[in-house]
């Protein structure tokens, strides 16, 4: 069993990460720390909990108890998390301050379609991205790799957050994947006709491909990930909410390729995320505990 310890265990996304971990099989939580809830019940703050999970805030806690601890609060000593180099860290909520590493071990960015290498083999300290990062960097990861960003990127971003995305990391993964790319990308991020929770973005850019070719590309890309799909309607609100799933929708029209993306922001924009890269630093299949059936 992996025995796990949070960090912040009042907040929404500490919940959502609680609700998740109650039912993933190869998981115990030795400790989930809240100062101002101290010695209250998990069950009595987080909705939806009672009678799934018995244990209480803490305020004290040992690190030498765990082998993975969720930050879901910002005012973490990152000194102290570096003292134990075979602990593994999993940062949702941007508490490690943008380090590019912690001690001597590299953070990693928890775009798990993107970096799920570097978390298999050896990684220990993961450091989830905005959802609108994901949001952006998402559709263009196939065209990257196949150097077809060419033009410049319009993406336009429904989200009710006040999550931004991080042009720095945007940029530098996918040159990774297309060294040469250079091309401006425009993103406009608006909480207009936003949906609570779900998180829906169009990307456009000008492109001689056609939409077969694009969803050839597309499905060879993702086709082995387990959270990524490409759908042939528009991606819906009922099809992600609660799930760790983002939808896809491409089109082509007057050589303009349209690229539409849904996901529950809550979910696969922050916790299932999060129990993903722990899945993945622990050599688990992805997939464990995040069979997660949306809301119809």
């Amino acid at each position: 069993m992996i025995d796990i310890g949070i960090l912040g265990g009042e907040s929404d996304v500490a919940g959502e990460i609680i609700r998740i971990l109650i039912n993933h099989p190869d998981v115990e939580l030795k400790w989930i720390v809240s100062e101002k809830l101290a010695d209250s019940k998990v069950s009595d703050f987080h909705a939806g909990m009672i009678g799934e999970i018995d244990s209480v805030f803490v305020n004290e806690y040992d690190l030498d108890d765990v082998d993975c601890v969720f930050l879901c609060a910002n005012d973490v000593a990152a000194d102290k998390l570096a003292e134990r180099e075979e602990l593994k860290v999993i940062d949702v909520v941007g508490a490690l301050g943008g380090r590019a590493t912690l001690g001597e071990r590299m953070v990693i960015p928890g775009i798990a379609e993107l970096y799920r290498k570097p978390m298999v083999r050896g990684g220990s300290v993961v450091a989830l991205t905005s959802p609108a990062t994901q949001a952006a960097l998402l559709p263009l990861l196939p065209l990257a790799k196949n150097g077809l960003l060419n033009a410049p990127v319009k993406i336009t971003i429904r989200s009710k957050t006040d999550s931004s995305a991080d042009m720095a990391l945007i940029n530098s993964s996918l040159r990774l994947l297309q060294p040469d790319f250079s091309q401006p990308i425009n993103i406009n991020i608006s909480a207009e006709n936003a949906t609570s929770r779900v998180l829906i973005a169009t990307a456009e850019i000008a492109t001689d491909i056609d939409e077969e070719k694009a969803a050839e590309l597309f499905e060879d890309f993702f086709g082995d990930h387990n959270f990524v799909f490409l759908s042939k309607r528009m991606p819906a609100v009922h099809d992600v909410i609660n799930t760790n799933k983002c939808i896809f929708n491409i089109n082509t029209s007057n050589g303009i390729l349209t690229m539409t993306l849904a996901f529950d922001e809550v979910i696969k924009g922050h916790a299932g995320s999060a129990v993903h890269a722990m899945n993945l630093l622990f050599g688990l299949h992805e997939r464990v505990g995040l069979a997660l059936k949306a809301f119809i």
